[in-house]
């Protein structure tokens, strides 16, 4: 009997060692394992892993007991949209992930920085970040990843990514800054203010207003000093241009779309690597192959910044913009390579067989156009269409018999015609009209 006393009693310690949610992993029981984030050691040790993700209030303070936690992925409890306004910046450092759900709002009510983060690994997702100002909206000094986000209505710079002795330029500790699927606009001074080491990925940088009175100004949707990549990004309506080098900074970007210019210094470099689209001018130096300059702003028929789903606010391709279906699928690629399988509202990428420029992935419709406008990508089984009054008609006409209606896209006219030997011509349909109607 006492024998089976003490094992029940080693087996309830061992039980409770498990049940432990702490990442530094409860004590173990004899021989046991450690709590959950935190790996076993010999012996029945304990381990000493970062904890595991928690809700916090909905508050400043929840925020900041959050981040001394540490680890995560930590939520809040928001009882819907959110605003809390900060008394002073947030300082974020060591390892920890922060996800405001979509509804947290953190506002630096016009009086310091919002977020401030120094040493360390640090990830926000699905934040809205506001109204700062003796900075930037967030100022990064470690290492962050913005996700879901917008920075947006910040009195001086969106984001302010620096070299850690700022501004020494032998400093050895640089920012690293990657955004994903993060919309950056209506800021006061620059979008993005670069001395580190930045990553742009199917993000928006808009309408930045380019105040600042510095010489040289800190204007533009990206100012940098630093190292920049851009993938899959859309710029639009920053002032002072969308990517602007300054000192030695390089720039290297692909499949993305601008229609403010470039502006580099004499040291400066921006770098294409192909699928780049520049309107109305001709200032980015792009020049690869699958670049294009000089597009007129009916071409490109951005549309204005918007709701058009997702977490973010995003410029819409309108229909017959030359950014539809531009990219080989096999180029349609992140910063690291990999397949980019979604937009910056999570809509899959390609919607065919090719992606489109920028941020947004204009959505398909099926070959019944009914209600949408003329010119809107449609599917017709395998093959690409148009829209044009209600019916999906196809734009190219390889094999295709002749006298099968056929659609020329907007920006190369926008008509209808029929097919001949192949090509899609507009006099035949003219000349069927009037046989039909002498």
């Amino acid at each position: 009997m006492r024998y089976l006393l003490g094992l029940f009693v080693a087996l309830a310690l061992g039980v409770m060692g498990c049940s432990e949610t702490s990442g530094t992993g409860g004590t173990a029981g004899d021989g046991g394992s450690a709590g959950v984030g935190g790996a076993g050691g010999e012996d029945g040790e304990g381990g000493t892993g970062g904890t595991r993700g928690q809700v916090f209030p909905c508050t400043e303070q929840g925020i900041r007991d959050a981040i001394a936690e540490g680890g995560g992925p930590h939520t809040f409890a928001c009882d819907g949209p959110t605003t809390v306004e900060v008394e002073s910046t947030i300082g974020l450092g060591g390892e920890v992930i922060l996800d405001g759900g979509g509804n947290l709002t953190v506002d630096g009510k016009l009086s310091h920085a919002v977020f401030e983060v120094g040493d360390g690994s640090v990830e926000l997702r699905n934040f809205v970040i506001t109204r700062a100002t003796n900075g930037g909206g967030i100022m990064n000094r470690g290492t962050l990843l913005l996700t879901d986000s917008t920075v947006s209505g910040n009195q001086e710079d969106g984001i302010i990514n620096l070299i850690n002795d700022f501004p020494d330029p032998d400093s050895p500790i640089v920012g690293v800054l990657t955004l994903a699927n993060t919309t950056v606009s209506g800021n006061g001074s620059a979008g993005i203010l670069n001395w580190g080491t930045a990553t742009i990925s199917n993000s928006t940088v808009s309408n930045n207003l380019g105040q600042n009175t510095t010489d040289p100004p800190f204007n533009g949707g990206i100012v940098s000093y630093g190292t920049v990549t851009v993938v899959s990004s859309t710029f639009s309506g920053n002032g002072g241009g969308d990517v602007v080098g300054r000192a030695d900074g390089v720039v290297t970007t692909s499949s993305s779309l601008g229609d403010g210019g470039c502006e580099v210094d004499a040291n400066s470099v921006i770098n294409s690597n192909g699928y780049n689209i520049e309107s109305p001018g001709n200032t980015c130096g792009f020049d690869h192959a699958d670049d294009q300059s000089g597009v007129t702003v009916e071409q490109l028929n951005l549309q204005p910044l918007a709701d058009n789903g997702g977490r973010t606010q995003t410029h819409a391709l309108g229909p017959g913009s030359v950014a539809i279906d531009l990219i080989d699928e096999e180029a349609c690629v992140d910063a690291e390579g990999a397949p980019l399988t979604t937009d910056q509202r999570g809509v899959e990428r390609p919607q065919a067989d090719r992606c489109d420029v920028g941020a947004f992935e204009l959505e398909w419709v099926v070959s019944d156009c009914t209600g949408f406008e003329e010119g809107r990508p449609c599917a017709l089984g395998a093959d690409e269409g148009e829209c044009f009054e209600d019916a999906c008609l196809p734009i190219k006409c390889e094999g295709l018999e002749d006298g099968t209606v056929c659609y020329r896209p907007a920006f190369m006219g926008g008509w209808a015609g029929v097919c001949a030997g192949g090509v899609c011509m507009q006099a035949w349909l003219e000349r069927s009209e009037q046989q039909k109607n002498p």
